[in-house]
């Protein structure tokens, strides 16, 4: 597992250790953007953490040697935010992940590759509930790449004969998001409301995104990992329903029972208008829709946020 130590890496790490399929779960992940703390386990059983650079192809090699190894689930990644200061590094970053994976199978090195990609690859498309089919328009270079990952990694099926899943999930929301500048509405928010000051809201805050509480993302891959007709598809992790950025904003002051006070700032650069995925794909493959009810995520998240150990 790659990432894992990280916002949704932890949560999949947590669900496969606690649905006692997987004898050893080996997490690759260098720490920029988590720790080994994440993790919360439901049983006995913990995964082996390692800091390592995913890049590393004979790190990798190593790894692969000192354990015995079939699946991958690569969940590392760069910000979005930071293919927008520094868009040479976060592609650099993305795609040397990837490439580095997939030379690693074609060695032989381990069969079946799950990658995560991004709903970001889409672009912006007002009003239309996407599906697995629509055509790739990535704004960002951070969207860029993790296209350009999603067709390398096709690639290498036709041309090698390489196993993957493609798990193309939409926003997710819940405990253990980091922060960082621009980005994270729901724990900004939070910690916004809950210290009295504004919320920070780019553009008009009518930006509309697509939901799902992160660990009914976790769910889905241990259902994807158990699933042949999964194989070789990529497959939508989607709610079918769009919320803007203020009608969250209002959903979050009215569990906490406080009134928003707004601050509206310049859009960002590259930040999509609308994106709402259809499922329709993982219900019929993995038996799968989200079922987290959204007031009680964010209750999850006001919790978690609201603690004195997240501050």
């Amino acid at each position: 597992m790659t990432g894992g130590a990280g916002f949704i890496g932890s949560h999949v790490v947590e669900a496969l250790l606690s649905d006692g399929h997987h004898d050893v779960i080996v997490v690759a992940d260098d720490l920029s953007m988590a720790s080994a703390a994440q993790f919360r386990s439901r049983t006995h059983a913990s995964p082996k953490v390692l800091n390592a650079d995913v890049r590393d192809i004979p790190a990798l090699r190593e790894i692969f040697a000192s354990f015995s190894i079939d699946t991958v689930c690569h969940l590392a990644t760069s910000p979005l935010v930071l293919s927008i200061s520094d868009p040479l590094a976060a592609a650099r970053n993305i795609i040397d992940m990837q490439l580095a994976l997939l030379e690693c199978q074609r060695e032989g090195l381990y069969q079946l590759l799950l990658t995560f990609s991004t709903s970001e690859v889409y672009g912006s498309r007002p009003g239309v509930k996407l599906t697995e089919l629509h055509r790739l328009e990535p704004r960002t270079p951070y969207a860029a790449a993790k296209a350009f990952c999603d067709q390398m990694t096709q690639s290498y099926a036709r041309t090698f004969g390489t196993q993957f899943i493609i798990i193309r999930p939409f926003n997710n929301y819940g405990p253990r998001k980091r922060v960082l500048a621009k980005a994270g509405i729901i724990p900004t928010a939070i910690r916004c409301l809950s210290s009295g000051q504004p919320v920070t809201i780019f553009s008009d805050g009518m930006q509309a995104r697509d939901y799902v509480f992160v660990e009914d993302t976790a769910r889905a891959v241990q259902l994807a990992l158990i699933s042949e007709e999964a194989l070789g598809e990529t497959i939508h992790i989607a709610s079918g329903i769009s919320r803007t950025i203020l009608s969250i904003v209002t959903d979050l002051a009215t569990l906490m029972g406080v009134k928003p006070v707004y601050r509206f700032e310049q859009g960002r650069q590259g930040d999509v208008s609308f994106l709402c995925g259809d499922g329709s794909k993982a219900s019929s493959l993995l038996n799968f829709t989200p079922t987290t009810p959204w007031h009680w995520g964010l209750e999850r998240c006001i919790e978690y946020y609201s603690s004195a150990s997240y501050h």
